[in-house]
C-alpha cells in the first residue's frame, strides 16, 4: 500500500491540466435528492485562490458603498445590512423548531474529512468569527455533521455542513 500526504495530492492536482467546472444547478439537485452521485468532473475543489480570498481582510464599506450594491427594491433596507446590524443575530422569537428523531434511531455522528493546512485556517477563522459573533456556540451534543467547503463561483469559500445522515433519521413534519 503506497502511503500519499495531502501535500503531495494537492501538488498533484495543482499541476494537472483539467480544467474545474462549477457544477451545474441539475447535477446539484440530483445530489441533494440523493438521485446518484455526482459527476466528478463538475466538482471544483478550492485553489490557492478562493483559499486566500476568504481568509484575506476586507475592507469596511460605507454606507453609501453599501447601498450602491443593493438592488433596488432592498435600498430601503440597508440599514440591514450595515456591519453592525449583519454581525448580530435577529431578537429571539417565542417559538423553538424541534427536530424528531424517527424511533429507534439515533442522531448520526459523522467525523470530517481531513483536511489540509490551509483548509483548517480557513475553518479556524470561520470557527472564531463566528463564535465571536455569538452566531454559534461550543456544542455537547452526541451528534455532528462534517463541515463541507465549496468554492464559490466568484472566488472565495462557502462553509456548508452535510446535514444528509440527520435528514436520513428525521421525521418529515409535511
Amino acid at each position: 500500500m503506497t502511503k500519499v500526504t495531502w501535500d503531495e495530492l494537492d501538488r498533484a492536482f495543482a499541476n494537472a491540466q483539467i480544467k474545474e467546472p462549477d457544477i451545474p444547478k441539475r447535477a446539484f439537485k440530483s445530489v441533494i435528492k440523493q438521485e446518484g452521485t455526482p459527476d466528478p468532473l463538475h466538482l471544483r475543489r478550492l485553489s490557492e485562490e478562493d483559499i486566500e480570498k476568504y481568509l484575506r481582510i476586507k475592507p469596511e464599506l460605507t454606507t453609501q458603498e453599501i447601498i450602491a450594491k443593493l438592488p433596488d427594491w432592498l435600498k430601503d433596507m440597508y440599514v440591514a445590512f450595515l456591519p453592525e446590524e449583519a454581525n448580530k443575530l435577529p431578537p429571539r422569537r417565542p417559538w423553538d423548531h424541534a427536530i424528531d428523531i424517527k424511533p429507534g434511531h439515533e442522531p448520526p455522528y459523522e467525523k470530517n474529512r481531513p483536511l489540509s493546512p490551509k483548509e483548517l485556517l480557513v475553518v479556524r477563522k470561520w470557527l472564531d468569527d463566528n463564535l465571536g459573533k455569538g452566531f454559534i456556540r461550543e456544542s455537547r451534543s452526541r451528534s455532528a455533521a462534517p463541515l463541507l467547503l465549496a468554492a464559490k463561483p466568484g472566488g472565495g469559500v462557502r462553509i456548508c455542513q452535510d446535514y444528509r445522515g440527520l435528514n436520513n433519521v428525521t421525521i418529515k413534519n409535511r
